[in-house]
């Protein structure tokens, strides 16, 4: 994670956001990102996402994608998987 975090904060793309222990993730980026922006929409954001309570976001977002070690559920979804 501090890996992540660290390329993250090294780069020069603007806009992503990196979001982690976050319990309700839908509600964090509905209140922090998409009110504050004002052009934001769910189908502007890119979410990558592994676990159960990633679920509501992947069908949510305009581009979803999962890892290829993400839960059976996900893989099931229409998302893009990620060999990383």
């Amino acid at each position: 994670d501090d890996c992540i975090n660290q390329k993250l904060a090294s780069t020069s793309l603007a806009g992503i956001n990196l979001v982690q222990g976050c319990k309700d993730k839908k509600v964090y980026i509905e209140k922090n990102i998409i009110q504050k922006r004002k052009k934001i929409f769910w189908k502007n954001i890119a979410y990558v996402g592994d676990a159960e309570n990633d679920m509501e976001c992947l069908s949510l977002a305009g581009f979803a994608a999962a890892p290829m070690d993400a839960i059976w559920d996900i893989h099931e979804m229409d998302s893009n998987h990620l060999s990383v």
